[in-house]
């Protein structure tokens, strides 16, 4: 398992646990810090190609399930229906949406053949189509501000997975609020607004929005 290291965090090859209840202080703060400034430079190149393979795939199984889920079209009705400011593309079907709801759209869209990649959760649709509307919506975001977006959004949401050690509650640990959380960090980098105090705080709201 390729792991990216972050100051503080259990598990990290930045600093060895010693006290837990130390570690635990601030960890919020600790992960939208590491969100917010993850580097392009400190991916290793097996992540990045990685990270690529997953944005392929996320895009394949959603332009799939364009033709092939029945429930594809009801939401992208939707979507179009809400009207807005045309921001991002709704995959497949064409035509642009505000972004959030166009990423609503492709996450969907993503999960409904159920060939969506998984591993700690199902973090590519929970982050790949939260980057693409933003960066579509944002404009001149560079490739490997992208893939950083992504690897940031999934190391947090597999980080939040690993972290959770209910049984009784599968569903919850796979889906909402790490998937949340991924989500919102996602995009830490594509909108140079978004200073890093600004993703903690998205990010406890989005931890806990969903239950």
């Amino acid at each position: 398992m390729t792991k990216i290291a972050v100051d503080g965090i259990a598990g990290s090859e930045a600093t060895p646990v010693t006290n837990a209840k130390e570690l635990k202080k601030g960890i919020t703060r600790k992960l939208a810090r590491h969100a917010a400034t993850l580097q392009y430079e400190s991916l290793p190149p097996a992540l990045v190609e990685m990270t690529k393979q997953c944005v392929l795939d996320t895009l394949g199984v959603c332009v799939g399930a364009s033709t092939l889920a029945p429930e594809a079209k009801i939401v992208a009705d939707y979507v179009k229906d809400l009207g807005g400011k045309p921001e991002s593309t709704i995959l497949g079907f064409g035509g642009k949406a505000p972004a959030p709801w166009a990423a609503f759209a492709n996450g969907s869209l993503g999960h409904m053949l159920d060939y969506d990649d998984v591993g700690g959760g199902h973090v590519s649709i929970a982050t790949i189509p939260v980057a693409f509307a933003l960066a579509e919506k944002v404009g001149g975001v560079s490739g490997r501000d992208f893939i950083a977006a992504v690897a940031a959004g999934t190391d947090v949401m597999t980080r939040l997975c690993l972290a959770i050690d209910i049984p009784d509650w599968p569903w919850r640990k796979a889906g909402s609020r790490p998937s949340c959380s991924g989500s919102s960090a996602a995009p830490r980098r594509q909108v140079e607004s978004w200073v890093w105090t600004k993703t903690k705080w998205r990010t406890r709201l989005a931890s806990v929005s969903t239950s």
